[in-house]
């Protein structure tokens, strides 16, 4: 599967998978973990919020400082170091009076490291791997990636029920330590020695978003994309809230239905790669990215009617397959839309405008869910369907944006040369 690729592209490859079997179970343990020990979903809103305000602090640098090192150095510091972290954080759980602040540092932790660790895997991704085989190389990692997530769900269960849950927490610190051994090991360090010889420049960063915010405000087009692709970003993080107090409150809080529920999520973000393929690149992107908003919408409404768990798995599967799909679509508008040598800056700004969008939105769902889950999964299907009809009207817009000129370019006389 990986014989085409050099051997320290092979290893990016299995790092994924093993990175992604303890962020598989990370966001569910932590849940778990301090609905358990406090009984309110305001303390894992309150994570959550710190993961936005993290990574509101961190785009502006995380993207111009990998540029100026080392991306497999970058890479190898952001898994150990937060894998380090992670396990000690793991060891002061046990103390009752340690689990809120601990599980928040290393959350805090998890997302420092995060914002380094996509910027290391996409500049490290270019280095290593041929341009002819980038798109690949790119959909076995995302498979990977899914893979991992559906194998950390799986082993989340039995790890909870039988040796707790800060031992699912130290299995997602070892999982990092791992990946960070695969890209980091001795055999790497020979082949990737022309980056680790580079010499790092100074970054300006202020300078560099000055001028980034300049040009969007001749680009409104970039613009209103990178806002509306907020949503379904803002869509995982309400999904993440609501899961344990769902299956609590609705479900009897059995641990099972935690990994049944997050699993048919990563389940349909599969499912609808292997089903439309290579078809999924013809597909009009601001078009069905707002048809994977309003699946969303629809499946989260569905949700809050309480309905019997394998039925309430199978409308969650829908909702995974409509993630990915919006996932999909407004990454490859993006791409499509941005300036050359600013995609770093264009996917930092969509980061950074949803954490401003989260820090509004979650705490009214937080408090919503005191009164009633129902109440609080209706405002978050009516936070995408809001979204998902926003992005189909700039569809509209295009649309006929694109017949005004197919019309008149058909209407333009032709030379006597034509």
């Amino acid at each position: 599967m990986f014989s085409n690729y050099a051997v320290p592209a092979r290893r990016l490859l299995v790092s994924t998978l093993v990175t992604n079997l303890g962020n598989g179970m990370n966001t569910l343990v932590v849940g778990k973990l301090l609905y358990d020990r406090t009984g309110s979903a305001a303390s894992f809103g309150g994570v959550i919020v710190a993961e936005f305000l993290t990574a509101l602090a961190l785009q502006l640098f995380a993207g111009s400082l990998t540029d100026r090192f080392p991306p497999r150095r970058s890479l190898y510091l952001a898994e150990l170091l937060r894998g380090l972290v992670i396990l000690a954080c793991a060891l002061a759980v046990l103390v009752p009076a340690l689990t809120v602040p601990a599980v928040l540092f290393a959350v805090l932790t998890i997302n420092v490291g995060k914002a380094f660790y996509r910027a290391a895997v996409f500049a490290y991704t270019a280095q290593l791997v041929p341009q002819e085989q980038l798109a690949h190389f790119n959909a076995q990692n995302n498979a990977l990636f899914q893979t991992g997530q559906l194998l950390g769900l799986a082993l989340a269960a039995p790890l909870i029920q039988f040796l707790g849950t800060p031992a699912a927490f130290a299995f997602n610190g070892l999982s990092f330590v791992a990946s960070a051994l695969l890209v980091g090991v001795p055999g790497a360090a020979a082949e990737a020695a022309r980056d680790d010889g580079a010499a790092p420049t100074r970054p300006n960063v202020l300078a560099d978003w000055a001028a980034f915010v300049g040009r969007l405000r001749d680009n409104r087009l970039l613009l209103a994309l990178i806002v509306l692709a907020c949503g379904d970003f803002l869509s995982v993080a309400l999904m993440n809230l609501h899961l344990v107090p769902l299956v609590d409150r609705t479900y009897g809080g059995q641990v099972v239905l935690l990994s049944l529920f997050d699993g048919a999520l990563a389940l349909g973000s599969l499912a609808l790669l292997f089903v439309l393929g290579k078809r999924i690149s013809t597909l009009d992107t601001v078009t069905f990215g707002a048809m994977g908003l309003f699946v969303q919408a629809l499946c989260v409404f569905l949700m809050s009617r309480g309905f019997p768990p394998l039925l309430n798995a199978a409308v969650m599967v829908v909702s995974g397959a409509g993630t990915a799909l919006s996932l999909a679509m407004f990454a490859t508008s993006l791409q499509r839309h941005s300036l050359g040598g600013e995609k770093g800056k264009t996917t930092s700004a969509r980061i950074m405008v949803t954490s401003v969008l989260a820090l509004a939105v979650i705490p009214v769902a937080t408090a919503l869910m005191h009164r009633s889950i129902e109440w609080s999964l209706l405002f978050f299907s009516g936070t995408l369907a809001t979204f998902g009809a926003a992005t189909a009207l700039l569809a509209v817009f295009l649309n006929a944006w694109a017949a005004r000129r197919t019309l008149g370019a058909s209407a333009t006389p032709r030379s006597s040369d034509d």
